[in-house]
């Protein structure tokens, strides 16, 4: 019973699938599916692909460049002395 209950929760899945390939596979599903959406709308490829990468760099830049430079930031600082 226990295995069908880790079975059905996303937390087994997560444990097959490391967190940053399942990241990256959401980041380039949410790009393609914006780049779909885009050419039906503007019936351009370039326009519709250069919108594309640049919402890539977004995403890359929020999940993956911002905390690291965050945390690198705080571990830089040198702590207050009183």
């Amino acid at each position: 019973m226990k295995d069908l209950d880790k079975s059905i929760h996303f937390e087994s899945l997560s444990e097959e699938v490391s967190h940053i390939e399942s990241e990256t596979r959401m980041i380039l599903g949410c790009v393609f599916d914006f780049f779909l959406i885009g050419f039906i709308i503007t019936q351009s490829t370039p326009l519709s692909a250069t919108i594309t990468f640049l919402l890539f760099l977004l995403f890359v830049g929020v999940w993956y460049i911002y905390p690291w430079s965050a945390i690198r930031r705080f571990h830089a600082s040198p702590p207050n002395s009183k």
